[in-house]
């Protein structure tokens, strides 16, 4: 059950710090009083107004977090292409290629040039 010495530490003299320290008895959480309390707030309205209005936000911000999404999933893409082409840039074997060459014919030459780099270390440091 609830504990009625709680009770008078939840209200102050001041109506919005008194809703404050309700709302932190029902949520520890609670962060403080937001725009959310202002007259004329979705939380003010009838049942059929929140539910037009929350379906509206839900339209609009579906489509927006699909927009996110899709942006994020563009700089992704230009940021593995980029990378692509600076190490394409970095490999004697495809420096020279003016035409377009397939992400995984550049994975597979970096392995050949890093393994030939591997070798002459290594037989550089065996002739020492």
């Amino acid at each position: 059950g609830y504990s009625m010495v709680a009770a008078p530490n939840l209200f102050s003299a001041s109506s919005d710090e008194g809703l404050v320290n309700i709302s932190r008895a029902v949520n520890p959480r609670f962060r403080g009083v937001s725009a959310d309390d202002a007259p004329g707030h979705r939380s003010q309205l009838s049942l059929k107004q929140r539910k037009e209005a929350m379906a509206m936000e839900q339209r609009g911000s579906g489509h927006n977090v699909v927009a996110k999404r899709n942006a994020r999933e563009r700089t992704r893409v230009h940021t593995v292409n980029k990378a692509f082409h600076i190490l394409k840039q970095r490999l004697p074997a495809l420096r020279i290629h003016s035409k377009r060459v397939s992400k995984l014919r550049i994975l597979k030459a970096a392995i050949i040039y890093i393994n030939n780099l591997l070798d002459t270390v290594n037989s550089v440091s065996n002739s020492h």
